[in-house]
Order: C-alpha cells, then sequence, then structure tokens
C-alpha cells in the first residue's frame, strides 16, 4: 500500500497557520504537523492540538529566525547583539562550519525547545526543522541525542524523490547541497535505529503546491511510505515579517482539503498515515 504523511511544517508560527492545521486535519488530509515551540502562536498550536487525536505533533527544531528557548547568556554563540538567533538556514550553516557556533550552545538550545515542548504537555512523535538544518553534520547527531532521550526515534531526511515542483538557480544549487547532506543524514540514522519515511517530497516548490502539484506528488510517490511537507495558513502571508519567504500558504491549505486529493490517495490504493503510525509500526515489526 502507499502510504502518505501530509505534515504541515511552522505550526504555532502564527494564528493563521494553526486554524489551517486544525481544518486540514478535520476537513482534509493532513495526518501531522511540526510545532515551532517558541513561535508566537505555539501555546493556542498546543491546545489545538490536544483536541485533534488523529493529528501527530512533532518538534520542528528552530535555529533561525525567531527567539531562542534558552537563555541568550547561556548560549553567546547562538544569538546576536538582539537576543536573537540567526537569520536565516544559510547564515547558521556558514557559522557553524566555520566553528563560530559552539556545539555545546547548540545543544543547549535544541534541549531548551524538547524541554518546553514536554512542559506544555505535547507528546511529541517526530522531529524535523527550520529550513531543513537537522541533517548538518553534527547538528544531527546533537538533534538526535535529543530526541533519544525522550523516547523519540523518528525523523524527517529531506531526501527529496519527487519530481514535481519548480527550483530556480538559487533552490537547485541548495538543493544538490541539501541531497548530499540528505544521504549521509539516512546513513545515520539507521545507524543508529531512528527511522523515516523513505520518500520526501516538499523542497522543490516549497510554498507552491497548490491542489495540481499535490495531487501530481501522491501519483509519483514511489516509496511505500512518503512525508510531504507543506506550509498551510489561511492567509497569505501568516505574518506581516513571512512576506518575503513568497509562499502561497493559502493555495496549500486549498489543496490540503479539496476532496479531489482524497478521492486519487484512495484511488491508487493509497492511505494517509502519520509520524505516529510510523512509531507503531516500529514496535510491531520489534
Amino acid at each position: 500500500m502507499k502510504q502518505i504523511i501530509f505534515n504541515a511544517d511552522d505550526f504555532g508560527l502564527a494564528p493563521s497557520i494553526n486554524a489551517a492545521v486544525v481544518e486540514a486535519t478535520r476537513n482534509g488530509v493532513l495526518t501531522s504537523a511540526s510545532l515551532c515551540v517558541m513561535g508566537p502562536a505555539a501555546e493556542e498550536a498546543v491546545e489545538m492540538a490536544s483536541r485533534l487525536p488523529a493529528l501527530s505533533v512533532g518538534l520542528h527544531v528552530t535555529l533561525v529566525d525567531e527567539q531562542p528557548a534558552a537563555s541568550p547568556s547561556d548560549i553567546p554563540t547562538l544569538t546576536n547583539s538582539a537576543g536573537r538567533l540567526p537569520s536565516s538556514g544559510l547564515e547558521f550553516a556558514r557559522r557553524w562550519a566555520s566553528g563560530r557556533i559552539a556545539a555545546a550552545d547548540v545543544r543547549r538550545e535544541v534541549s531548551a525547545q524538547w524541554a518546553r515542548a514536554i512542559r506544555m504537555g505535547v507528546q511529541i512523535t517526530h522531529f524535523d526543522s527550520h529550513d531543513h538544518i537537522h541533517v548538518l553534520p553534527g547538528l544531527l547527531e546533537i538533534c538526535m541525542d535529543a530526541a533519544a532521550a525522550h523516547g523519540v526515534s523518528s525523523l524527517r531526511v529531506p531526501l527529496e524523490t519527487s519530481p514535481q515542483g519548480a527550483a530556480g538557480p538559487r533552490r537547485k544549487f541548495f538543493g544538490m547541497g541539501l541531497r548530499t547532506l540528505s544521504h549521509r543524514a539516512a546513513r545515520v540514522a539507521r545507524a543508529r535505529s531512528f527511522s523515516f519515511p523513505e520518500g520526501f517530497s516538499g523542497f522543490r516548490g516549497a510554498g507552491a503546491i497548490d491542489t495540481r502539484s499535490l495531487l501530481a506528488r501522491i501519483e509519483n510517490a514511489d516509496t511505500a511510505l512518503t512525508e510531504i511537507a507543506l506550509h498551510p495558513a489561511l492567509s497569505d502571508p501568516p505574518r506581516a515579517d513571512m512576506r518575503d519567504w513568497g509562499y502561497r500558504w493559502s493555495d496549500e491549505y486549498r489543496a490540503l482539503v479539496d476532496p479531489r486529493v482524497a478521492v486519487a490517495l484512495d484511488a491508487c490504493g493509497g492511505a494517509a498515515v502519520s509520524f505516529r503510525a510510523l512509531a507503531a509500526q516500529r514496535l510491531d515489526a520489534a
């Protein structure tokens, strides 16, 4: 059977995103969401998720573009003079690769985000990250250590297996690097007995997955289990400071609730599953 995890990133970053996650879970095919615990609407997201037993919630490790969970004074190499995290995944990667970010600071921040999720009462089923930076060597191991400490052994490996979605020169360039890092992440994950969907779709064409694109991704999913990462929201942009992302969040929301998607999934003998189901499959196999 073709199984697909429909995962919404950035849960908790804005009320518009939270509302889209709720509606796409109740009236669409959404099965999972990744929570930014330091997002300005994170507490609302957790409260909403508590009323959605079918929704699997992961930790969206956020080391860029938001406030940290740890005190900035405890993670000095990770924050700027305003106490903010690096402005982008590219900035983080450059500073990480050059040794300007201390691994100890990252470990404290990742641990603080897990601790905040636990205090908020979330039962985390998997983890991924903002800008997919968790696949960076060294950072991956830190994230896996934190997950294992909380009994979580599922993650995203963003190794794009779908031909769908346009990618400009910049995204193609970063895509090559992400592919190399994802191959390594898959090897490390298997060696440490972590599980992940072997198929992934959502880096190419990120923020522009309309119904037609989503249908094509479902049709072209060629592994037993594929994760499709989306960024749904009811409004464009969901926050004023996210306008420069250039995403069409509402298109992705409409795709998730379009009845044609569920029909197409059923027609190809597929099923929408969650990361919680992936964990259950691991237990059954053991």
